[in-house]
């Protein structure tokens, strides 16, 4: 066999998942004369996924030397950020950006590769690249987009974007920005529109997406001065860990005329529970756990466990035949939520809108975080700037569920003592 055989060889054994016959293969093809920028990368692949880091970026390196490819930054960007080394990964995909500067995709990956990293001031001005990768949630509405100037006067139009914990987590910038302008008018999440924000910041609910209704003023019946995309907030603001806006209290304060009776027994701490985000988030496979790997956290009788879990997963906990272990509430709003969330102890929840409105409104929560988890929540660390009484708990291998369960477990034994 030459050298392209051997290489056709390898490429085939690395698509069936055998990636140590994939290297020998392919080191085989590097002796018959396999040496482009291509081949040493189909071979770094290989050294990776087999857990060799070490050979993997010294076939990155030899793919540099014999041609600068985007291709080849761009998959060592990746390697890295599986790694958890965003800084480094950052750095490839700078890189990359180098050999094909309109790449808004890639500009996009690097800035949640800079978040990632704490790299918070280049971080939030490279999140901008993502109004150019999904341009149908930025439509032109021919109002100016608002880049810092003077508020003075002027009507400030926010609009809302994707998830609901984006719009619980981003809307602290609301009273900060209604401070500056003469009046602002905000675009909310259907689900979320209920919370009125009070006369001062008039709410509606947003339209569909790829759609934007402009809004007229009630009084003076102006279009707005400026329009802004509340994820653009954090940059604008030039956001900080020393200067972090409080969670926004609306929260808290709309939604306390609610009430829900949750007939539980008095002495016992109620802990509320959340195991699976909506099926349509790209990460969600990582993000969410299957109701079974949490339900040994339910057998300490000096807690009541609540379900706040919505969606495909709600009646999960019928299935597990756990309706004595776990209540589940079936809550049809958000202001229901909250006046539940407002009786719990503690909060027990995956990445989700839920585990945001809980912190938002000061509950303790632990948020149980996938291997590669959101850039909002870094790459290490039990605490976050974004939220006082959150605790983070990470998975300490990719899949890992288990172990994060055992730690949560740890947490709440301490609020026993």
């Amino acid at each position: 066999m030459n050298g392209r055989d051997w290489r056709n060889a390898g490429l085939t054994q690395y698509a069936s998942g055998n990636y140590t016959t994939a290297i020998a293969s392919l080191l085989r093809a590097r002796a018959k004369g396999e040496d482009s920028a291509d081949f040493h990368a189909e071979l770094a692949l290989s050294f990776w996924r087999a857990g060799d880091r070490t050979s993997a970026l010294r076939e990155i390196h030899a793919a540099q030397e014999r041609e600068k490819s985007f291709d080849v930054c761009v998959a060592v960007a990746k390697f890295l950020s599986e790694d958890k080394d965003h800084t480094g990964s950052a750095r490839w995909l700078a890189r990359a950006i180098e050999l094909e500067p309109t790449n808004h995709e890639i500009r996009f990956h690097r800035a949640l590769e800079l978040l990632h990293a704490g790299d918070w001031g280049n971080g939030w001005s490279e999140y901008e690249a993502r109004k150019a990768v999904y341009p149908t949630d930025f439509p032109s509405t021919g109002i100016p987009v608002w880049k810092g100037e003077s508020l003075s006067g002027k009507f400030l139009w926010v609009t809302c974007e994707q998830g609901l914990g984006d719009q619980i987590m981003f809307s602290r910038y609301l009273p900060w920005l209604r401070a500056k302008a003469a009046s602002l008018y905000f675009d909310s999440h259907p689900s979320l529109a209920d919370f009125t924000f009070g006369v001062d910041i008039p709410t509606r609910t947003m339209a569909a997406a790829g759609t934007y209704k402009v809004p007229v003023h009630d009084v003076t019946h102006r279009r707005p001065d400026y329009m802004v995309s509340i994820m653009s907030l954090p940059m604008l603001h030039k956001t900080t860990h020393r200067n972090m806006l409080p969670p926004f209290d609306a929260y808290r304060i709309v939604s306390k005329p609610y009430s829900v009776k949750l007939n539980g027994d008095a002495d016992k701490k109620k802990i509320g529970l959340v195991w699976a985000g909506s099926k349509i988030h790209p990460n969600d496979a990582e993000r969410s756990m299957p109701l079974q790997t949490l339900i040994p956290l339910t057998g300490d009788d000096r807690f009541e466990f609540y379900s706040f879990q919505v969606g495909d997963h709600g009646p999960d906990v019928e299935k597990c035949a756990a309706e004595l272990l776990i209540k589940h509430l079936g809550l049809a709003t958000w202001m229901h939520t909250c006046a539940a969330l407002r009786q719990m102890d503690a909060v027990v929840s995956v990445d989700t809108a839920c585990a945001h409105m809980a912190a938002s409104i000061g509950i303790k929560t632990y948020a149980m975080l996938a291997w590669q988890c959101d850039f909002r929540w870094g790459a290490a660390g039990e605490t976050t700037p974004w939220y006082p009484t959150m605790k983070l708990i990470r998975q300490e291998r990719p899949g890992d569920w288990t172990g994060v369960v055992r730690r949560v477990m740890t947490e709440l034994e301490e609020m026993q003592t």
